[in-house]
């Protein structure tokens, strides 16, 4: 297809050579038919390819591409980063509030088969969610509903605190009747092993069904 090119070289030996744009000061504009308003602007979505790693020797292809995309209501994208490696991609995009001003952020990855998913968002009223992309609370974890595993090493929680040694702490939901949820104290390196689960450990009350 047919384009033009704009090249910096030396004329006698065709060995490439740097090329400024506007050296001596001004702003560069892609895409635009008025004068932009920072020092490089560009009109429309955005990539950088790079096929090289740190090295200066060939690695895989990577690249970062800013793009915009119509929104469809509140906390959704309007646009953002992509990474991606190969054909696949995750990224940060810009979530459209609720109201004229805020901005909220979602972070999404993209599993072995291509498929993008949303990992986790800020929205811009000061909520943290994993797997929910409408959260009503300041911190909401999302996972899917199970019985707590009680052998092995593979954790059935949706929330789990570890300690360095061997030792959790799993938080999660049943998914049998007549269902619940559930806070278990277990060995992580064999989940047949429960261990003690404490309450306020250096003093004070716990209530339970009652406030006061």
């Amino acid at each position: 297809f047919p384009v033009t090119i704009l090249q910096s070289h030396n004329y006698s030996t065709g060995v490439a050579l740097p090329m400024l744009l506007q050296p001596a000061g001004g702003t560069v504009g892609i895409g635009m038919s008025t004068a932009p308003t920072n020092k490089l602007q560009a009109l429309g979505d955005a990539r950088f390819q790079f096929n090289t790693n740190n090295l200066r020797t060939g690695g895989d292809s990577v690249w970062a591409e800013f793009y915009g995309k119509t929104p469809a209501g509140t906390d959704t994208p309007v646009g953002g980063l992509k990474l991606g490696w190969y054909t696949t991609f995750g990224g940060i995009e810009v979530l459209r509030p609720g109201g004229a001003s805020g901005v909220g952020l979602a972070f999404n990855y993209a599993t072995t088969a291509g498929v993008t998913t949303e990992g986790f968002r800020l929205t811009n009223d000061g909520k943290f969610s994993v797997g929910n992309t409408a959260p009503t609370q300041k911190i909401t974890f999302r996972g899917a509903n199970a019985q707590p595993a009680t052998t092995g090493t593979t954790s059935n929680s949706i929330v789990r605190i570890e300690g360095d040694s061997n030792h959790a702490l799993d938080i999660g939901t049943f998914t049998n009747s007549p269902y619940g949820s559930y806070i278990q104290s277990t060995d992580k390196t064999n989940l047949a092993n429960s261990l003690p689960l404490a309450l306020n450990p250096v003093g004070g009350r716990v209530g339970i069904g009652t406030v006061n």
